[in-house]
């Protein structure tokens, strides 16, 4: 029996139906996960934003804010908090955004980047990317998931939370407290010495392997240089940014991470984090030094990079000054033309 020219058999016609409705989820599945990786993508920009607004609030203030409406006369640009997600944790120490409503494709892109980045936390400080099982990034990574099965109980933390560390350790104090600080002088004092005794012991170690797998701890030596693994790592060659490797050097490296406080040598001076620093590859800070960098150099004299409070006392030129406001990195040429200096 011959089909007739014109037309189409009702199997032919079933047939593209069925292709037409496929196409069309598959449409419908990538335009999700864009929508999604993009709401993820705003939300750790807010995180961000509410990071360095904390820090010039600091800056200025002299200690560390708590609440939301301390820090919005900073922020680089506003979001919206009605509903309290945006908020303050551990003291200050952590900043993040809770919604156990948020969409499950929005939660597995926020994890997808918090595996990438290793800066984003949980409401209790822990790191977010270790809520998750054995073998289930790779199958986020790998884009199955987000469309084929949700993510199991033990993976979610309720209520959902993603946090950005904003000063030190998370679980550490206010740091707002003088005596607090002075301790912590002394027991970093102590630290640091037990510290390089250490290291002086362990200047050899062996060396970086290619093909071993290393877990958080693990040492090696590369190039003459001794590493830390911040993790669990294969393959991941030390001494470049992006690189699971911690290089134990007091000199500044790109590739190293650091906490808020902490201290480092470059080009002969001393310079402390103005707030906890993970590079990534895209996301590498100026050297120590230079304007827009997250350091600040430890001298009496005036520097165009550093940041100082309202009152604070400085030396340019053999003359002393007095800053009469809060002055950020770059805002001066110099003291001397500059209305917020005072010479003394």
């Amino acid at each position: 029996m011959q089909r007739s020219k014109k037309g189409f058999s009702l199997v032919e016609l079933l047939v593209a139906v069925v292709v037409l409705g496929v196409l069309s989820a598959t449409m419908m599945l990538a335009s999700r996960s864009g929508t999604a990786k993009a709401e993820a993508v705003r939300i750790v920009g807010d995180l961000r934003t509410a990071k360095a607004a904390a820090v010039m609030y600091y800056a200025e203030k002299g200690r560390w804010p708590t609440e939301v409406a301390s820090i919005e006369p900073y922020l680089a640009r506003t979001f919206d908090n009605d509903d309290g997600r945006y908020r303050f944790a551990q003291d200050g120490a952590l900043f993040g955004y809770v919604n156990d409503a948020l969409d499950q494709k929005v939660k597995d892109a926020l994890l997808q980047i918090a595996d990438k980045e290793k800066n984003l936390f949980r409401q209790d400080g822990s790191p977010l990317w270790s809520a998750l099982p054995d073998g289930l990034l790779r199958r986020i990574a790998s884009g199955f998931l987000a469309f084929l099965e949700p993510l199991p109980a033990e993976a979610v933390v309720t209520p959902f939370g993603v946090f950005i560390r904003i000063r030190g350790e998370a679980l550490g104090g206010t740091g707002d407290d003088n005596d607090d600080d002075d301790d912590d002088d002394d027991d970093d004092d102590d630290d640091d010495d037990d510290d390089d005794d250490d290291d002086d012991d362990d200047v050899t170690g062996d060396p970086w392997e290619s093909g071993k797998v290393y877990v958080q701890g693990d040492r090696v030596v590369y190039n003459g240089a001794l590493y830390e693994a911040w993790h669990w790592t294969q393959g991941t060659v030390p001494g470049q940014v992006g690189s699971p490797w911690q290089e134990i050097t007091t000199e500044w490296r790109d590739f190293n991470k650091y906490e808020g406080g902490d201290v480092v040598e470059y080009e002969g001076n001393l310079y402390t984090a103005w707030y906890a620093i993970y590079p990534s590859v895209g996301n590498v800070t100026d050297p120590p030094g230079t304007v827009g960098s997250p350091w600040q150099e430890q001298t009496d004299q005036w520097r165009a990079c550093n940041i100082y409070k309202g009152g604070e006392v400085i030396w340019y030129e053999g003359k002393q000054y007095r800053a009469k406001w809060y002055r950020g990195a770059g805002s001066d040429a110099d003291p001397t033309n500059s209305e917020a200096w005072e010479l003394l």
